[in-house]
């Protein structure tokens, strides 16, 4: 693979996995923030909508970490995709969990 494609495959990661990071995750917890006396799940957020963007979004970054590390000829070279997969499940799961 093309050293400049593997770089811009592993910035696009990146970015991807910051742009899963910042994603909201309930959008009415800052009522709590404004008034204590109003409990942290008082509202219900039906949607889910952050948790299926980070949830497409960490497809695509395993998908192309794992073409990248599938195409990497030496085991030194999969470590940060490995890293990156590992990272972006952590995220998802305070997504999910949180």
């Amino acid at each position: 693979m093309n050293k400049f494609l593997r770089i811009t495959l592993h910035v696009a990661s990146i970015f991807g996995l910051l742009v899963m990071a910042l994603l909201p995750g309930n959008p009415y917890d800052f009522m709590h923030e404004m008034d204590p006396s109003i409990p942290a799940n008082a509202i219900e957020n039906g949607s889910g909508n952050a948790i299926v963007a980070a949830s497409a979004i960490f497809t695509v970054v395993v998908l192309v970490q794992i073409a990248i590390a599938a195409k990497a000829s030496r085991p030194r070279a999969r470590v940060l995709p490995v890293a990156l997969v590992l990272l972006g499940f952590a995220i998802l799961a305070t997504k999910m969990g949180g």
